[in-house]
């Protein structure tokens, strides 16, 4: 009889602690999405980069080069964020300021061969760096 109760309380403890562990997923982190980001033109953003420190913008149709190497002083960026050379349709090789990106995000992007077109949504200033927060691939 003794060994019954006890067979039949660790069945109990054990069902209990089984169903009391939630099943979910790891997900990854979105990208965090910016509704008042303002949307600025490449010419605008090139004239004056400064003009935009601290701000949310967003420029639209641009070339995200991840294999590319960029210049030695963009290096020296944030935490958890690697370095990426973005391209302008109208001036491809303009390099005043510097950008960066998730590690995960640079990593996803160096799957595709070639540069990727996309729209970002940056945030940051000229003088340290504009971080790209998300961006949407065209």
């Amino acid at each position: 009889m003794k060994s019954i109760l006890s067979f039949v309380f660790s069945i109990v403890a054990l069902s209990t602690i089984a169903t009391a562990q939630p099943k979910r997923p790891i997900k990854k982190k979105p990208a965090p999405q910016f509704v008042n980001a303002k949307v600025v033109t490449e010419a605008e953003f090139m004239a004056n980069a400064a003009s935009f420190n601290g701000t949310a913008i967003t420029i639209k149709n641009v070339s995200l080069r991840p294999r590319v190497e960029v210049k030695a002083e963009c290096k020296t960026i944030p935490v958890g964020d690697r370095p990426i050379t973005v391209e302008f349709a109208s001036a491809p090789k303009w390099n005043a300021v510097c950008f960066s990106i998730d590690q995960d995000d640079k990593e996803d992007l160096k799957e595709t061969q070639g540069p990727t077109k996309a729209d970002i949504t940056l945030k940051g200033n000229a003088d340290k760096g504009f971080r790209i927060i998300s961006y949407k691939k065209n």
